[in-house]
């Protein structure tokens, strides 16, 4: 389904096919980026290996940290080219005690990463002692936001998904009081159930960050 059918979709289902439109292109257009980035963020559909920038980057010597891509919504993995294993996530606390100084330590082998010392970044437990390659399975959001042209006109997630992101559309739309016609907070609640029915609760932010400071340390990933 293109962005376009998914607007088209939606027009079928309201009814609302004549101009001038209730809801313009671009309203649903900005409905239907928000029922994808709460659907990836619910549901984690975006595992991401290979994309430029986000995963794959070359470090020069001496690099410590990185800063994360705004898109991440977890770091899953981190490998660097040099090593034949995965390095290990570890917390600031563990850091400290493991390795007093690490701040300001020397470059040395590189086994451990930490992503809960400095918001938006990722630090590595050492300096690196030559130049590396790194790459990272991340879960994220989408790299873009829905639109009628260019790499954006289909919704990234999997095509068997794409009707059920309609439900937010809705939800969203039937509580917009300025469309006096359609409001119907009731109706509007219903469709929240049936997004949420499909792609999970509320991810909150404030257990996203729990998530990230608390669990991935182990092969458990916890709720996350």
């Amino acid at each position: 389904m293109t962005s376009q059918e998914l607007i088209d979709f939606f027009r079928g289902l309201s009814a609302d096919n004549t101009v001038p439109y209730l809801w313009s292109d671009t309203l649903l257009l900005r409905l239907g980026t928000e029922a994808q980035k709460e659907a990836c963020r619910r549901s984690r559909l975006l595992v991401d290996s290979s994309t430029a920038d986000l995963c794959l980057m070359t470090l020069p010597i001496g690099t410590q940290s990185i800063t994360l891509d705004k898109r991440i919504i977890f770091v899953r993995r981190v490998k660097l080219a040099s090593a034949d294993l995965p390095l290990q996530k570890i917390h600031r606390k563990d850091l400290d005690m493991l390795a007093p100084g690490w701040e300001t330590a020397g470059a040395s082998e590189t086994v451990n990463y930490c992503t809960n010392y400095e918001t938006g970044k990722m630090y590595f437990h050492t300096k690196l002692p030559a130049e590396d390659t790194l790459r990272m399975t991340v879960i994220r959001e989408p790299l873009a936001d829905l639109s009628l042209s260019g790499p954006a006109v289909n919704p990234e997630i999997p095509p068997r998904h794409h009707e059920k992101l309609v439900h937010w559309m809705f939800y969203r739309a039937l509580n917009m009081r300025d469309v006096e016609e359609k409001y119907d907070p009731s109706v509007a609640k219903e469709e929240l159930l049936r997004f949420e029915a499909e792609f999970g609760p509320q991810s909150r932010a404030i257990d996203e960050k729990w998530f990230q400071d608390e669990h991935g340390y182990d092969d458990y990933e916890g709720l996350y």
